[in-house]
């Protein structure tokens, strides 16, 4: 669980690697995506939710190794 007007990402990525990071909302509308290009390592990704209403948020983060889910709640 995440908490704040920013969220903090850690992801470590065994090979370079094209990341997706979506967020949802609580009924399944896309509210934010960025895509990029990473190499091997640890990378700290900031998103601002500043902007996003209160209420809880699903961020589906996407490798070409692996898939998460997280839940991000937003006050």
């Amino acid at each position: 669980m995440l908490q704040g007007n920013n969220c903090k990402l850690n992801v470590l990525l065994n090979e370079e690697s094209a990341i997706s990071v979506t967020i949802f909302d609580i009924i399944g509308n896309n509210v934010f995506e960025t895509k990029a290009y990473y190499h091997k390592g640890t990378h700290n990704l900031v998103l601002e939710t500043n902007t996003f209403l209160k209420g809880i948020y699903f961020i589906n983060i996407v490798s070409n190794q692996e898939k998460y889910v997280k839940r991000l709640i937003v006050k």
